[in-house]
């Protein structure tokens, strides 16, 4: 059996869709893939139990067979953090391993969808490194390029740590301009440095997108009209404070968005109405009139009302875009879509020394 542990050196670089888009390309060559999620950190009950909402979505999606508790053992909550600072809990790493080994069971290959960094676990007892000792696991670490210096410096330390442990790396999230640059200099220079190279994987506005569902409920809004459009995908956001003419214009331009604006503007509320709009954000706890309400039914864009000021709002929502750590069905089909095309397997089943 093969165990690949996918890790990061940045924070939301895409781990899961990464992790999902290589045990997609297993099955479909008719391997028995398992995904093992070690820590999970953002919990959710399902059926009863405690576990990560990532893993429940990769058990649903991959048919995966093992129980959620062998899936993800161990979930990061308040109550076990308080528990590990005041040295109440021990044994986690028993647990870990013990549920590694029943997921891995009568498996080809196994991934490990890590939290994070090298050192990420440290506190309860289970860094990454200490899992690729324990489970003779070798390890993808991903990055992206916001500040490509503290991602190749990441990579070469990484290397440095682990060895040949370090199965290679990948570049996630790169934009259009970053793309002919971290392709012709980046890469080859890791290689150079003996660091395999898997994929530089170009920016997905889709993959930053927030659903209406989530962005509702991140902002403490109440939705007006159109709630069976919460898992409409919002990709960017546009802020109706000019007038009319040139609020429409700047509309026009960008597609899939949110609009926040005053509750007292209807002017700039019926010209979103008339664009590529996901959902209208109404400010100051200002409500608008029926007409625009129904206008909006009509068009099927939600509308939804918050208490905060624009500026507060735009902050918020500013968070909020690509920071998302659950995976929906949507990023899903664009995720893989973006790793079929980019990854080169080929050289992963060379390194892996699988047909």
């Amino acid at each position: 059996m093969i165990s690949i542990l996918i890790g990061s050196v940045s924070e939301f670089s895409g781990k899961g869709i990464l992790c999902m888009g290589i045990a997609k390309h297993f099955q479909a060559k008719n391997y028995k893939v398992g995904v093992f999620k070690p820590v999970g950190r953002v919990p959710v009950e399902v059926d009863g139990v405690l576990t990560d909402a990532n893993m429940a979505f990769f058990k649903k999606e991959l048919g995966l067979q093992s129980p959620l508790s062998d899936l993800c053992p161990v979930v990061l909550t308040r109550d076990l953090l308080d528990k590990v600072l005041q040295g109440n809990e021990k044994g986690l790493k028993d647990r870990i391993i013990s549920a590694y080994e029943k997921v891995s069971s009568k498996k080809d290959v196994l991934l490990l969808n890590g939290s994070g960094r090298l050192f990420d676990g440290e506190l309860l007892g289970v860094s990454e490194r200490d899992l690729l000792e324990k489970t003779n696991a070798r390890a993808l670490f991903l990055g992206s390029v916001s500040e490509i210096s503290h991602t190749l410096d990441a990579f070469l330390y990484t290397k440095e740590i682990l060895k040949d442990n370090l199965l290679g790396v990948a570049f996630n999230r790169v934009p259009q301009n970053m793309v002919k640059f971290v392709s012709e200099k980046a890469v080859p220079f890791l290689e150079k440095n003996k660091i395999p190279v898997f994929a530089v994987l170009p920016e997905e506005p889709m993959l930053n997108a927030v659903t209406v569902g989530e962005l509702k409920n991140f902002l403490g809004a109440e939705m007006l009209c159109c709630a069976d459009k919460e898992n409409e995908l919002v990709e960017r956001y546009s802020i109706g404070a000019m007038n009319v003419e040139n609020a429409i214009k700047y509309f026009l331009k960008t597609k899939n968005k949110a609009v926040i604006t005053g509750g007292d503007r209807s002017d700039i509320q019926a010209a979103a109405l008339e664009t590529s709009t996901k959902c209208i954000v109404l400010t100051g706890g200002l409500y608008p009139n029926e007409r625009i309400i129904s206008h909006a039914e009509e068009k099927g864009i939600p509308i939804m009302v918050v208490k905060d000021d624009t500026l507060v709002t735009v902050g918020k929502f500013e968070s909020l875009l690509g920071h998302l750590t659950v995976l929906n069905k949507t990023m899903l089909k664009y995720g893989v879509e973006l790793v079929n095309k980019h990854f080169d397997f080929q050289k992963l089943h060379k390194a892996i020394g699988m047909k």
